[in-house]
């Protein structure tokens, strides 16, 4: 295996871990800030609630497509639509995994924002260096 191969392998390894670190951070201090958003097994049904966690989870999802284009040192926009594509197979499993627990709309966000958002954040990384 090449020093390509595993540069790129690490660049869409940092995007993901950008994306799980930061979203999980978040979370830590909502659960500081407000305890009882968490108390029901992760998730609170408040739809202000879920908006917030939805806009924050896009920012570092658009965070760890611009990492991942950064990390790549070619071909910046396939790293990011290939993070895009592993975190929307990981959004499947976890609204599988959710069932019913989650509002419809909810989880058709979780489905429909990963691959544009971090395609997107790929692509700001991509202009920024040409």
């Amino acid at each position: 295996m090449g020093l390509g191969v595993l540069r790129s392998v690490a660049a869409v390894i940092a995007g993901s871990v950008t994306i799980g670190v930061t979203a999980l951070g978040a979370d830590t201090i909502l659960r500081k800030v407000a305890p009882a958003v968490f108390a029901s097994g992760g998730q609170d049904g408040s739809p202000w609630v879920l908006f917030l966690i939805l806009i924050y989870s896009v920012v570092f999802s658009g965070l760890g497509g611009f990492v991942s284009a950064l990390l790549s040192g070619r071909s910046p926009m396939k790293h990011a639509i290939a993070l895009g594509i592993l975190q929307t197979i990981g959004s499947i499993a976890a609204v599988y995994q959710a069932g019913d627990a989650l509002p419809r709309w909810y989880a058709a966000a979780v489905l429909i924002f990963p691959l544009p958002v971090i395609s997107l954040g790929g692509f700001l990384r991509a202009r920024k260096k040409s």
